[in-house]
């Protein structure tokens, strides 16, 4: 419905998701399906249909070339609008920046409705090495183990809770990995712990973690391998055609060592939202894309993310990090995962919850706040720890926070203190 989308090309499986979205519209489905339902058409057929004559177009550099929906994770996703010469720029930033060569093989663990996963692959396509291209969803860590193994790859991309499960596994000792020159991370924060595991498990193996945004093309910054270990939990420094500036809500840069929000200008930077003028004017506002990223730069020029804008809980007057947060409670062994989200509060007016996945003995609530208090300020420490089986994710494995505060939002609702 936002998209104008005048066709969908759709697996067997999504075939009547599909005639829904549909909704009787004229739009047409292919599926690869061979058989198709009644209004769809078989791809393979339609593609048997070809000319014998290339088509004779011009493209132009800021012509559309992607219309890729942001992962909603705060609101409706919107669909950035990025052109040619973002994609070839983006490409050009990951061939210089990774150190890409014409014999890579490339395999991500990112699915290809995610800006990571679809242009990781064009470096490669662009310079003529391989891309083992993995299914979408339903990871699974020994699969992929055995597809770096078979396929000889050199060059592979997973998020941190996908690195963690991987370099978990008793069989990662065993499977023949020699061929990997460089593990890259990203798409979401990394524990310390998984870091350290990650590069204990492939201590040959350059780690590199490459940070960025759908409306960036992707990337943006890039933490070498030589500064892995040294710069821990940075994000690295800009790439090369991506300018940046660490800026207050007045524009101003801020001083080193100092929490702004990351401003972005330069090729790679979208053309706007799709039909969603509004959002477009405030991300542009003073001429730079706003990321809505909050990050602090050390004197050596390295970014470190603290949290996203959006995120950020003002409670009592001061500023709460939920990332700083959830990276501390995430060390308490009893906890598998965490998550930590603002809800209203009669006193503080906002304050900060963790809603855990636990492990073994579970921890109690009073255990986990006292265990926040003794390694933050106490006015960062959750006011209450709730308990679920899962925390409820996207289809790019991002954590809903929205739907975490729905959900605890009355939490303290009637409470006078």
């Amino acid at each position: 419905s936002n998209s104008d989308a005048v066709g969908l090309i759709v697996d067997e499986s999504l075939e009547p998701l599909a005639r829904e979205a549909m909704g009787g519209s004229s739009t047409f489905i292919l599926t690869l399906n061979s058989d198709p339902m009644p209004g769809a058409d078989a791809y393979e057929q339609a593609l048997a249909l070809e000319l014998d004559v290339e088509p004779d177009v011009v493209v132009q550099e800021d012509e559309l070339a992607f219309l890729m929906y942001t992962s909603g994770t705060t609101g409706l996703p919107k669909g950035a609008m990025l052109t040619h010469r973002n994609l070839v720029a983006n490409t050009t930033n990951w061939i210089l920046e990774i150190e890409a060569r014409l014999d890579d093989v490339w395999l991500s663990g990112l699915p290809l409705f995610h800006i990571g996963g679809v242009n990781g692959i064009l470096p490669f396509i662009y310079l003529g090495g391989t891309c083992v291209i993995t299914s979408s969803t339903g990871f699974d860590p020994l699969d992929s183990l055995r597809q770096i193994e078979r396929h000889d790859v050199t060059i592979c991309y997973f998020v941190p809770t996908q690195w963690k499960q991987i370099c978990s596994l008793p069989e990662v000792s065993s499977v023949d990995t020699s061929k990997l020159r460089k593990a890259l991370w990203g798409a979401s924060q990394a524990p310390v712990s998984t870091l350290e595991l990650l590069t204990s498990t492939f201590p040959s193996v350059g780690i590199v973690n490459a940070f960025g945004q759908t409306e960036m093309s992707s990337n943006t910054c890039f933490l070498k391998a030589g500064d892995a270990v040294r710069k821990m939990g940075s994000v690295g420094k800009a790439c090369v055609n991506v300018e940046v500036r660490v800026v207050n809500d007045a524009m101003t840069d801020v001083a080193t060592g100092q929490i702004g929000e990351i401003v972005y200008r330069g090729p790679t930077v979208m053309k706007g939202y799709y039909r969603n003028e509004p959002a477009t004017e405030e991300a542009f506002e003073g001429g730079w894309f706003h990321s809505g990223d909050l990050v602090r730069v050390d004197n050596e020029g390295f970014i470190t993310v603290v949290d996203r804008k959006k995120d950020m809980i003002i409670s009592g007057g001061e500023n709460i990090y939920p990332a700083e947060l959830e990276l501390v409670l995430a060390t308490h062994p009893g906890i598998v995962e965490v998550t930590v989200v603002g809800v209203p509060h009669p006193r503080w007016v906002a304050t900060p919850i963790a809603v855990v996945v636990a492990v073994g003995d579970v921890p109690s609530e009073a255990e986990l706040i006292e265990y926040a208090k003794s390694r933050v300020a106490s006015y960062k420490k959750p006011s209450a720890v709730v308990f679920v089986d899962v925390l409820p994710r996207n289809a790019a494995g991002k954590v809903l926070r929205r739907e975490l505060r729905d959900q605890f939002g009355d939490l303290f609702t009637g409470e006078s203190s």
